[in-house]
């Protein structure tokens, strides 16, 4: 058994609430929760607003797809989309994922589960007017400023794809803290795991300082003959 709320008329439009307010004279601060029909014989919507004085705004529904919408009444094709109006709440991010967790191994962020090949997208990243900066392919193939990662092709390969719209692209490797003789600035290492998890072979490229003198540098090639590493 349970609480039963019905309207008898079922037309696009037709609603039942629950409302929730606190009167002071004739202010009226509250809640409501709204199951209003889409259309006759469809499924109806659910909507979640809030009312200060005399303004009712509406804060979060649930279509008559299933569809979420924060901040919106029309989520389109979305599963969830949050929308937050221009000039809102500046310097802040529309959504944040925050786990305060500080023991070892409980202190995740965000899983995202999708993607079969190299035409399904797990995770893409655009701007406001719909520039891709971001795109991680079903291959697990990743593009910074292109929507084509692995262009070439290549068969079994695992890319990364850096493409400026007028300029090349560039990898950035720094230390903020090369203050000894010969420091590190940054590397890349290539690895053999020879089909397990142990590194069995290495090949390093390497940026240092050149000496002690903060604006000389040098670069350092390593390969390894049977696990030993000489440049």
């Amino acid at each position: 058994h349970g609480i039963l709320l019905n309207n008898n008329r079922f037309e696009a439009g037709s609603f039942t609430a629950i409302t929730m307010n606190t009167a002071n004279g004739s202010s009226v601060n509250g809640v409501s929760i709204i199951a209003q029909s889409a259309a006759s014989g469809h499924a109806g919507k659910m909507i979640f607003a809030r009312r200060a004085l005399s303004s009712t705004v509406e804060s979060m529904r649930i279509d008559e797809s299933g569809n979420v919408g924060i901040g919106t009444n029309n989520p389109g094709t979305n599963l969830l989309q949050v929308f937050r109006a221009d000039g809102s709440n500046s310097g802040d991010y529309t959504a944040q994922i925050y786990n305060a967790d500080t023991t070892s191994d409980q202190g995740h962020g965000l899983l995202i589960r999708a993607g079969n090949d190299a035409n399904d997208i797990p995770l893409q990243v655009r701007s406001r007017t719909n520039t891709t900066f971001l795109k991680v392919n079903g291959a697990g193939n990743v593009g910074i400023g292109t929507t084509n990662p692995n262009t070439i092709g290549t068969s079994g390969a695992t890319t990364l794809t850096i493409q400026s719209p007028s300029a090349s692209g560039v990898i950035e490797l720094q230390n903020k803290n090369a203050d000894q003789s010969d420091d590190e600035l940054g590397k890349i290492e290539f690895q053999n795991l020879n089909n397990g998890s142990s590194v069995t072979g290495r090949a390093l490229i390497i940026g240092a300082k050149d000496g002690s003198t903060h604006n000389s540098t040098k670069l350092l090639f390593y390969t390894a003959n049977s696990g030993t590493l000489s440049t």
